[in-house]
């Protein structure tokens, strides 16, 4: 039974996290959408949800949607919207569903915040909950800068001011976030993790990547 909320400190801002939300990523939910629907993908978990965005979004589609959270805060925020998407209180290193419940399973800027261990844990659940041959989505910070750009420069040094800022109130969060940086952001974590890429978009001058794995499993 979960009893602490790791985002407890965060409730009152969780509104504010959910509008960002809604102006960053419609681009990746479309992505999403279309890459799903082209390859057969009917039925999605997606882990460490959030304030619901992407999960919520999925539904509307036309994507059965199940998304599981650790925080108590997070899912209230996200029932509210619920519509026909569920949620679950959950712990993603212990995913609370059977091996090959669903065709496909994503994750959205959270692997970076997470230790090395966690971050594996995590993984590994998601390839025992996808069918074989389901699809595996990642979405998270590339290594910054990206490219030489003005642009994505720009961006690169805004998305690292706001994780810097998470040393006021969680460090763990921004140490965690520095190591993944160290692994190469998204792309290199995963080439590290035997995960063979199908499929990448990249976002916000290159900064933010969407990647499609295979599951293996």
């Amino acid at each position: 039974m979960i009893t602490n909320d790791p985002y407890g400190s965060l409730k009152h801002t969780l509104p504010l996290l959910d509008l960002m939300h809604r102006h960053l990523l419609p681009g990746v939910s479309r992505d999403l959408t279309a890459i799903m629907k082209d390859r057969g993908i009917k039925k999605v978990l997606d882990v460490a949800c959030g304030t619901g965005f992407i999960a919520c979004r999925l539904q509307k589609k036309g994507i059965n949607t199940v998304g599981v959270d650790l925080s108590p805060g997070m899912i209230s925020v996200a029932a509210k919207k619920a519509g026909d998407c569920a949620f679950v209180l959950g712990d993603g290193r212990r995913l609370p569903f059977s091996r090959h419940s669903f065709d496909g399973a994503v994750i959205t800027l959270a692997l970076h915040e997470v230790d090395g261990g966690t971050r594996d844990a995590v993984w590994s659940e998601m390839k025992r909950v996808v069918r074989p041959e389901g699809l595996l989505f990642a979405l998270d910070f590339a290594r910054m800068p990206a490219r030489r750009t003005v642009y994505s420069r720009l961006v690169a040094w805004f998305i690292m001011a706001i994780e810097k800022a998470t040393l006021k109130f969680d460090p763990d969060h921004w140490h965690n976030s520095m190591a993944f940086q160290g692994l190469g952001g998204i792309l290199g974590w995963l080439s590290k993790n035997g995960g063979e890429i199908a499929t990448a978009r990249d976002y916000a001058g290159g900064n933010l990547v969407l990647a499609v794995l295979k599951n293996p499993e």
